[in-house]
């Protein structure tokens, strides 16, 4: 019991140093807020300045495809896909154009759906010759069979039309989701995903890139 208060002391000393206050560089609340905000400006205008010397050339033509709806959901609740990805790049100054794949994509191999993956394949095939995309970029958190958008559909569109084509993963948790991944890589030039913590097991097309948000979505607008 008498070496508690000294252990207590040292335990504070080591295991808890980093909460301690080295140095207080202000005086009242009101300074500590100008200290913030400064700090604040001053990302945003490095943020600025990076997209200044983006490489991508503004009016990118970009086709992206996903479906407008969650998969079986009775409410007709809406994927964030066209929130995030498709507002972000049109308020970038991109041209963008859409397809929904609600018809052709998440749906299990059992599915029965191959009538009607030709139809909507026949209708996103003339879409991409209409359009002509510099750029496709579809949702890929599903693993691709013959009653939805696959890899060998990917090489159909790269048949009529040459351009870069890249997927995106929502959901990378698990070594199911990088079976997903691993497919998709075989067929598109990237696959991407925004999980910091998860590795991209050596797959050489499949990067990890900080998620784009529409900053309309976020009040005040």
């Amino acid at each position: 019991m008498w070496l508690a208060v000294p252990l207590s002391s040292l335990a504070r000393k080591f295991f808890l140093r980093e909460f301690s206050v080295k140095q207080i560089n202000y005086r009242n609340l009101e300074e500590l807020k100008q200290l913030v905000t400064k700090a604040t400006n001053e990302d945003v205008e490095k943020s600025v300045e990076n997209h200044k010397n983006a490489c991508i050339p503004l009016g990118l033509k970009i086709l992206m495809i996903f479906p407008k709806y969650k998969f079986n959901s009775k409410d007709f609740l809406e994927t964030n896909f066209e929130d995030t990805w498709v507002m972000t790049a049109k308020d970038t100054g991109h041209n963008v154009d859409t397809f929904y794949a609600d018809r052709i994509s998440y749906l299990p191999p059992d599915a029965s759906n191959l009538e009607v993956m030709k139809q909507e394949g026949r209708k996103l095939l003339s879409k991409v010759k209409e359009f002509r995309p510099q750029l496709i970029f579809l949702d890929t958190n599903y693993l691709g069979n013959p009653n939805t958008i696959n890899n060998s559909f990917i090489q159909e569109i790269r048949k009529i039309h040459k351009c870069k084509i890249a997927g995106y993963m929502g959901d990378y948790y698990s070594k199911e989701a990088f079976c997903i991944a691993e497919y998709w890589s075989k067929s598109l030039d990237k696959v991407l995903h925004s999980e910091p913590s998860s590795s991209t097991k050596n797959l050489k097309n499949f990067h990890f890139i900080h998620q784009s948000k529409n900053e309309k979505m976020f009040y005040p607008v």
